[in-house]
């Protein structure tokens, strides 16, 4: 749920900038462009949180790891 809100604000803060100050999407220190790869990153761990298909990710190298080892 927090980070489907985090997503949301800055999708929101984005879009508010650009209306405003459409200049800033270009401008040198990112105001805006930095958001990106946090979106990114943010998207990740959404898709990575338990419950959502990433404790089978987890589960799966867990049990990989373990498989190698009793080799």
């Amino acid at each position: 749920m927090a980070y489907r809100l985090q997503i949301a604000l800055m999708l929101a803060y984005m879009a508010i900038i650009i209306v405003i100050l459409p200049m800033a999407w270009l401008a040198p220190p990112g105001e805006v462009t930095k958001n990106l790869p946090l979106l990114a990153a943010t998207w990740l761990l959404l898709a990575l949180e338990p419950g959502r298909g990433g404790e089978r990710l987890c589960t799966s190298a867990r049990a990989k790891g373990l498989a190698e080892r009793e080799r």
